[in-house]
């Protein structure tokens, strides 16, 4: 395993001006961290998580839910609290009451098979006295699209994803909306 390189960092980066271009879909006022760089694999014929300590953390995040029971589930669950460690490690002490997680819906809908909330549960593990809220949902599964080879598409996205309104309406009303998702590509 990978302990050590530049792809990693326990504190938050924020994607700047020279990093936007990369994510063609970030506006210039959108506020964008991150912890670590997902190295592509390529053709280098080596298993994806060995090339990075970011890669290692996110494959071992992204472990499917039929892992569930294996020895690598253990991975799987020990990237989930690194990350809400990391995460809560990363703010102000005053800043956890002001905020409210709410966690990117994975790609399968809920309730389908292999339907995997890892980032409702990395939330869940930033601390237990949190504001939640599952807010985005997906209305289809759809191929993940860290695995797509098809261009994205926003419009497609969008229209695939719907708001729960209990969540959203749930008081007392949000100061500040943090959105967790385990990869940004295009924004």
């Amino acid at each position: 395993m990978t302990t050590s390189d530049k792809s990693w960092s326990t504190k938050l980066r924020e994607i700047g001006e020279y990093e936007r271009s990369d994510h063609s879909h970030l506006r210039a006022d959108d506020h964008c961290v991150y912890f670590g760089e997902y190295t592509p694999t390529g053709d280098s014929g080596k298993p994806a998580w060995s090339l990075s300590k970011a890669n290692d953390i996110l494959v071992n995040l992204k472990k499917p839910v039929s892992r569930r029971g294996t020895v690598q589930w253990r991975h799987k669950l020990n990237a989930i609290r690194l990350l809400g460690q990391l995460i809560r490690e990363n703010l102000r002490e005053g800043d956890l009451q002001k905020l409210t997680f709410v966690p990117a819906p994975p790609s399968t809908s809920e309730g389908g098979p292999g339907h995997d909330p890892r980032m409702l549960q990395v939330a869940q593990a930033i601390d237990d006295d949190i504001d939640v809220r599952p807010i985005l949902e997906t209305i289809t599964t759809r191929e993940p699209a860290s695995q797509s080879d098809t261009a994205r598409s926003v419009s497609r996205l969008k229209a695939n994803i719907r708001i729960n309104e209990e969540e959203a309406a749930r008081l007392p009303a949000p100061k500040q909306i943090i959105v967790l998702d385990d990869m940004v590509t295009t924004g």
